[in-house]
């Protein structure tokens, strides 16, 4: 993974999310990838060859289903625009909740402001969470929101490789650790989860990032 781009995968299917450069091209190769979703729309993917035509690529607010995996999106207010705006030039971001195989997952995107109540409801019930921790905005969005919905594995995402490296601590995604208590953690090539093996308490993962 890397930026906002995750491969979430099942036994049958495969959902990505943001994929960007070649990444996606790697990540997208196999039949089983079903479906993309874009946060910021699609003209801010990098969608990976569809030879089968099979793929199906969300953009925006909405109710989907494909390959018995339940998508929702809900949008969000991306700077100062109204989160219902067309586009990425209108200011609109969509958080994802995507439930494969009784795991729900949510993904925040560029989230810039806390989700509200109404928002996370519509969501379900979230159990991992990826958040972006790249800026002090989305980190202060991302702890905000994990408040509100508890889920019991954060995963943070759109930040730079060195801050994890260096241990920089004046970097957020290293704030967003110590507050998370979480600052000595090591990256993982992987996750596998189960609904037995989630964990009670929230956990912090970390990713490793493609390169």
């Amino acid at each position: 993974m890397g930026r906002r781009c995750f491969s979430i995968r099942g036994r049958d299917v495969t959902i990505l999310t943001d994929p960007y450069g070649d990444v996606a091209a790697r990540l997208g190769k196999g039949p089983k990838v079903r479906a993309v979703t874009c946060s910021l729309g699609e003209m801010d993917c990098s969608l990976p060859p569809d030879e089968d035509k099979t793929r199906r690529v969300i953009t925006g607010p909405g109710e989907y289903e494909t390959a018995e995996v339940q998508i929702t999106g809900v949008g969000t207010v991306h700077g100062s625009q109204d989160p219902e705006a067309g586009d990425v030039a209108g200011g609109r971001n969509t958080v994802y909740s995507i439930e494969v195989e009784g795991i729900v997952m949510c993904h925040l995107g560029d989230l810039q402001q806390a989700l509200t109540s109404e928002q996370v409801e519509r969501l379900g019930n979230v159990s991992i969470l990826m958040v972006p921790v790249g800026s002090l905005s989305s980190l202060k969005a991302s702890t905000d929101t994990i408040g509100l919905m508890e889920p019991r594995l954060v995963v943070p995402m759109d930040y730079e490789a060195a801050a994890i490296e260096n241990r920089d601590p004046s970097q957020p995604i290293m704030r967003f650790l110590k507050e998370m208590g979480a600052q000595d953690s090591e990256p993982q090539r992987r996750l596998h989860v189960t609904p037995s093996t989630l964990p009670q308490d929230t956990q912090v993962a970390i990713l490793e990032l493609a390169d």
